[in-house]
């Protein structure tokens, strides 16, 4: 396997990039999927119940009413979870096949570290010469992180190449200040290191040996791939993709990993090398991007706190990753408003649809029903998407976000989706969201930057989807893992 370069760019690196916290228990399962893999052996001993109640503790909201009661977990409604999803999984087990003795779950670990990793390679300078975006993003960012009240147990702060170069520990606010008023081409290059050329598998493979329980990574850089001089830049793209596929994968093998991406955009002033390496002084505005690296608990909870709202400048995109073997079933409630036809709840507005008939005069079948969103890790906006869905084929599908002005009834649901079909016949209907790369990366993606100057090419980065396509394939195999939710509804006439 190749080498693979970023072109002469420095890459912050913070550990903190890619934390996982999706309901996945240490080999990277979520709770369905651990749920039914203790089922398969028939008796679920206390040892094993007493790490899945752990499991539950540490992957979901204190008091959710599903596995709370007064704020403490519930056993009972543990072990109801565990056998109802068995059985919808088609496996046979009893609660009386399930330890019914006192369990405690074992007390939470400790905070993570936060780690901020900035490579200092060639092309970087343009970021970081003079009062730019860039570092406006990056200390407002760790400014949050800083005053998280007590999330983490610290902020270390380091230059990284093909080397560390600079590393302070326990970094207060006034040395964060330090730090990026520190951010100039002089102080890379006095940092030393291989500036030329950035190998890329190697830095990602340096973050995801660093990500563990005790430690949220960060890793910031522009992401243009770079073949080198005379390579076949497409094969080479491909290879690069593969190599970040293996890291990756070989990652999520032993450890729950979640991953978020963030595009953001900050005015430039330098060199900028193109895919032949060949330099072009630029000034105007580029994309560069956050990637976050952790336990999947904890990217959701920065994530959910809010640490990434205010960054100073905006950001442009986001996307995350984390594994899981099945979709995410999520409930729905059927609505009788803007429905076209008719049909019967008879088993209430969770349940399916019974005696459905087409309208008379325009032959067109369509009902809404209401799906909660709010406690997956994407952000809300990736369900506005009708891009991001698979639904069977005979249907069309139309989605809106509630808003605040909604019925106080459906205030516990975040979107309405809207099915219809002119071919209206008894059928279980599959709504999925798609784990896919969103179609932001393609559009930001660019094949050819030798006209870097192009305002076009100025708005997109090398390769880009190359990078993010070799992430999503480690974590979503197809056919099976490429769907992250499921709503399941029955339709019969």
């Amino acid at each position: 396997m190749n080498n693979f370069y970023l072109r002469r760019r420095s890459i912050l690196y913070l550990p903190g990039f890619f934390a996982a916290l999706f309901f996945f228990s240490s080999c990277g399962q979520n709770l369905q999927d651990k749920a039914i893999e203790l089922g398969q052996d028939g008796k679920i001993k206390k040892e094993e119940l007493r790490d899945f109640i752990n499991l539950v503790s540490d992957k979901t909201d204190h008091g959710d009413p599903q596995f709370y009661t007064a704020n403490k977990i519930d056993t009972n409604k543990v072990i109801t979870f565990i056998t109802s999803t068995c059985e919808a999984a088609g496996i046979r087990i009893n609660k009386e096949d399930v330890y019914s003795g006192s369990v405690k779950p074992i007390p939470p670990k400790g905070k993570p570290s936060f780690n901020v990793y900035m490579e200092d390679s060639e092309s970087m300078d343009a970021y970081v010469n003079g009062q730019t975006g860039f570092k406006d993003a990056v200390y407002s960012l760790l400014g949050n992180v800083i005053n998280s009240d007590g999330a983490f147990t610290g902020t270390n702060l380091y230059y990284i190449n093909n080397q560390i170069t600079f590393r302070q520990q326990n970094a207060s606010s006034n040395t964060l200040l330090q730090f990026i008023q520190n951010l100039d081409p002089q102080t890379f290059r006095k940092n030393g290191g291989n500036r030329s050329s950035s190998d890329m598998r190697r830095l990602f493979q340096q973050v995801l040996d660093s990500t563990d329980d005790r430690h949220v990574n960060m890793l910031v850089s522009d992401f243009v791939f770079s073949p080198g001089r005379g390579q076949n830049a497409a094969l080479s793209l491909q290879q690069q993709s593969t190599g970040i596929k293996i890291s990756f994968a070989q990652k999520i093998q032993h450890f729950d990993l979640a991953v978020e991406v963030i595009q953001l955009r900050s005015n430039v002033s330098g060199k900028y090398f193109d895919e032949n390496d060949r330099p072009t002084v630029i000034s105007g505005n580029r994309p560069f991007y956050i990637w976050l690296f952790g336990p999947k608990a904890e990217i959701n909870a920065i994530r959910k706190n809010g640490l990434l709202n205010n960054i100073k400048g905006g950001v442009d995109h986001s996307l995350v990753v984390y594994k899981q073997a099945v979709p995410l079933i999520h409930a729905h409630k059927l609505l009788y408003t803007n429905k076209q036809g008719e049909f019967e709840m008879t088993d209430g507005a969770s349940g399916d649809i019974h005696g459905a008939k087409p309208g008379e005069t325009n032959n067109i079948f369509a009902f809404d029903f209401l799906v909660d969103y709010s406690k997956d890790m994407e952000d809300l906006a990736f369900y506005d998407d009708t891009a991001n869905y698979v639904h069977d084929h005979n249907y069309k599908l139309t989605i809106n976000r509630l808003t605040a002005g909604e019925d106080p009834a459906n205030a516990s649901y975040t979107h309405r989706l809207h099915l219809s079909t002119t071919a209206l016949d008894d059928q279980d209907l599959h709504v999925y969201t798609k784990a896919e790369p969103p179609r932001w990366v393609m559009a930001g993606s660019s094949m050819d930057d030798r006209n870097i100057r192009d305002p076009l090419e100025m708005r997109k980065t090398f390769g880009l989807q190359y990078l993010i396509q070799g992430v999503y394939d480690a974590f979503y195999a197809p056919p099976h893992q490429n769907k992250s939710t499921e709503v399941q509804i029955t339709v019969k006439k």
